[in-house]
């Protein structure tokens, strides 16, 4: 259990230094991070930071399917955490 909740914790910070360094790109109108990268991210366990990631720093939450997969992803891993936690 504790390294499943480390693996979730570490895939929620990839995905929060991925979501900074696309933001800071797009400001600087530079290559950006593809988004099949962050949705990637978020579904392999990196969803907590993606919600934290789109909320702190505004970033993606107009699009639909980014707020959609974010917090579906979110509810499925923390489900599972505090199903297999039981």
């Amino acid at each position: 259990m504790e390294l499943l909740i480390i693996y979730v914790v570490m895939m929620s910070v990839a995905l929060l230094i991925a979501m900074v360094v696309d933001k800071r790109r797009a400001i600087k109108h530079k290559s950006r991070v593809a988004e099949q990268t962050l949705l990637f991210l978020a579904v392999a366990g990196g969803a907590p930071g993606g919600l934290v990631g789109m909320y702190l720093w505004r970033h993606k939450c107009r699009k639909w399917y980014f707020v959609l997969v974010y917090w579906l992803a979110a509810i499925v891993w923390v489900g599972g955490l505090f199903y297999i936690g039981k």
